[in-house]
């Protein structure tokens, strides 16, 4: 969540599950997925757009260095795309699913 006094257009994320694959007593692999979005306070969504892009050009198939694990995967499943009123706000958030495969190093 940002906080109160964010200044917009801004980037968020957040884990939407994770699981872990067990075997021979210790786990072999985790598999999360991630909501990672661009949101504006805005009529147009382009600025998120814009957020949603750059983060799609890293993430997408991208390298990502994990403290103590080594990457397996990663890449966008879906897209989400919604607006959001809140009293006489308009927010516009755009972005994607992410799906992180990786095992502890």
């Amino acid at each position: 969540m940002a906080p109160p006094t964010a200044a917009y257009p801004i980037c968020l994320f957040a884990k939407q599950s994770g699981t872990t694959t067990n075997r021979f007593g210790g786990e072999a692999l985790k598999d999360h997925i991630w909501l990672v979005k661009g949101v504006t306070k805005a009529i147009s969504s382009s600025l998120a757009e814009d957020i949603d892009k750059a983060v799609n050009d890293l993430l997408h198939f991208g390298d990502l260095t994990i403290t103590g694990a080594d990457d397996m995967f990663l890449a966008r499943e879906s897209d989400v795309e919604y607006p959001e009123t809140s009293g006489d706000i308009q927010y516009r958030h755009c972005g994607g699913i992410y799906r992180l495969k990786y095992q502890d190093a």
